[in-house]
């Protein structure tokens, strides 16, 4: 069972820019644990701890890594393996 939990970088975290105006905008991430046998039992403590994880491995203050759910993600990410050419 792969377990996705996704988070939105705000754009104060300086991560994105828009190409146009260089200005900073918030961008999205996700870690994935691929093969996990169970779900985690408490997923939103798991979720807010990986927050943490993803700041210090981002190089981010944590309150730039904002939690989101998985369709929120996926509303606003656009999977370019999806997309034919």
């Amino acid at each position: 069972m792969d377990i996705r939990f996704c988070f939105r970088l705000s754009a104060e975290a300086g991560m994105a820019r828009n190409t146009q105006t260089g200005e900073p905008v918030e961008c999205f991430t996700q870690v994935q644990l691929g093969g996990a046998k169970n779900a985690p039992s408490d997923y939103n403590a798991m979720h807010e701890s990986l927050r943490g994880l993803v700041a210090a491995q981002i190089g981010v203050k944590p309150k730039y890594v904002i939690p989101i759910s998985q369709a929120e993600y996926d509303e606003n990410v656009v999977d370019w393996e999806d997309i034919e050419e």
